[in-house]
């Protein structure tokens, strides 16, 4: 292939490389990250990886005119005279690392001031700042710099990483360790368990909270069939399983899963014995620890300390104000909701202000509500004027 490629191209050809499966072995082999890759280099890491790099960059190209129209940039002139001169212009001193609006001037400068020049200084310098602002993407790896799995999104709760390493260890007999997180409603609970899922390259299976056994392991109906369940087909053939409100479960239903969690073996209604799958992964979720209701979860049970054992790695999901101003896509109205909810326990207040709050709102708020209307709606929902007042009223 000749010719230089474009930005865009550029990007296509990263995008494919971090999603190929041998990628993680030849970026920790050679030390580079898909960021550090220019044209060449991609383009020959594509090739190295088996990737068809015409088809990848032939793609690209109508992408390029459409994202970025050069034609309606006019073209850069000269500055009168500036060929005319006959000694070496002085250089401008180099701007600090870091410091772009000084490296931006000083560009600007080169070119006279031209205002032809300045829109794309302008796209230029909102671009490094937008990836300067945003969360870079994470490769967890264990000592020996080996992966546990795929990158883990840029959006992502901070204990993520610590879910994704846990769920990674395994114990004497090879398998991976069962996990209990437990955080507040609207934590990112769930939301967290399926992108380690992600990450780890496992399917994905769920499971709302239950009270009775054949809502676990199936059942045989009156014509002698069998029906599974998701928690079944993981524990048969591997995949992470999140087992939610799990705090709330009725005793016949966790008792199911004492031998599962702990000797490797369910038995069916059947009479089959299943063996737990190398890679089934147990991850069970829940507002408490399962030591009883709480003031702010009340209809919380108190579990068997036996089922409790299962779970031998525990984790806090606390709320993470970045990752919900991220999410809601609404940074001022999220900003607003976390400080009624730091406001609604300084005072007292029970009322549920999670992030769910955040995002419902920033949704009016898109639609033509205003933020008064949309708090109004979802927070303040169902308080006394006095309440709402506490919480909101010192915005």
């Amino acid at each position: 292939m000749g010719g230089a490629i474009s930005n865009a191209q550029r990007a296509a050809l990263r995008r494919a490389i971090a999603s190929h499966p041998d990628w993680p072995a030849y970026r920790r082999t050679h030390g580079v990250d898909t960021a550090s890759l220019g044209a060449a280099r991609a383009v020959d890491v594509a090739r190295h990886l088996g990737l068809d790099v015409e088809t990848l960059i032939g793609a690209a190209a109508p992408a390029l005119n459409e994202e970025t129209p050069m034609q309606h940039f006019p073209a850069p002139a000269a500055p009168a005279g500036l060929f005319d001169r006959r000694t070496p212009a002085i250089a401008a001193p180099a701007a600090p690392a870091g410091d772009v609006g000084a490296a931006l001037a000083t560009l600007a400068a080169a070119f006279g001031g031209a205002g032809n020049v300045q829109p794309v200084l302008d796209a230029l310098a909102a671009r490094i700042e937008a990836l300067e602002a945003s969360a870079p993407r994470l490769l967890v790896v264990d000592r020996d710099g080996l992966p546990f799995g795929g990158e883990l999104p840029a959006q992502r709760h901070p204990m993520l990483e610590t879910l994704v390493r846990c769920l990674g260890a395994r114990d004497a007999a090879g398998r991976r360790l069962n996990v209990w997180i437990s955080g507040p409603t609207g934590s990112g609970k769930t939301h967290g368990a399926r992108q380690a899922a992600d990450a780890l390259g496992l399917a994905w299976g769920f499971h709302g909270a239950m009270s009775m056994a054949h809502e676990l392991t199936g059942f045989v109906d009156a014509g002698g069939a069998y029906h599974s369940t998701v928690f079944v087909n993981r524990f048969r053939d591997g995949g992470l399983c999140l087992l939610d409100e799990l705090d709330s479960w009725g005793p016949e239903a966790t008792l199911c899963l004492n031998a599962a969690l702990a000797n490797g073996q369910v038995s069916l209604p059947t009479g089959e014995i299943v063996d737990r799958h190398p890679d089934f992964a147990c991850v069970g979720a829940g507002n408490t620890w399962g030591l009883g209701a709480t003031a702010e979860f009340v209809g919380r049970n108190r579990l068997d300390a036996a089922f409790l054992s299962r779970f031998a790695v525990k984790l806090s999901w606390a709320y993470d104000p970045a990752l919900e101003a991220a999410m809601c896509g609404n940074p001022d109205f999220a900003g607003r909701v976390q400080k009624a909810r730091a406001a609604a326990g300084k005072h007292g207040v029970k009322a549920i202000v999670d992030p769910r709050a955040s995002m419902a709102g920033a949704a009016l708020i898109a639609v033509g509500f205003s933020a008064d209307e949309a708090a109004s709606m979802t927070y303040l929902g169902g308080l006394s004027p006095e309440q709402a007042a506490l919480i909101d009223g010192g915005r």
